[in-house]
């Protein structure tokens, strides 16, 4: 993916407030203690990250996640997208 290409999905974007974006995209945020780790299953797609994580760093992991499905993921829903950190 080319920098034109990141700035084609942003300017697509309806909000810039992660918490919106992910509702949007139907993305599930669970917190829980564990390591950060993302599953993305043809059902649903869910983040996992730990709950007592400064607000900023836990913004800056959702929207590194949110890339992560936008850029490798969000295909037609038939085949998993596994990753995990």
């Amino acid at each position: 993916m080319e920098l034109k290409d990141i700035y084609t999905l942003v300017s697509k974007l309806d909000s810039f407030n992660i918490y919106d974006l992910l509702d949007q995209h139907s993305i599930i945020v669970i917190y829980c203690k564990m390591k950060y780790a993302s599953l993305i299953i043809p059902e649903k797609t869910t983040i996992f990250i730990q709950p007592d994580l400064d607000k900023k760093f836990e913004q800056y992991l959702l929207w590194h996640e949110l890339g992560h499905y936008l850029l490798h993921c969000s295909l037609p829903r038939n085949k998993p997208c596994y990753r995990y950190e």
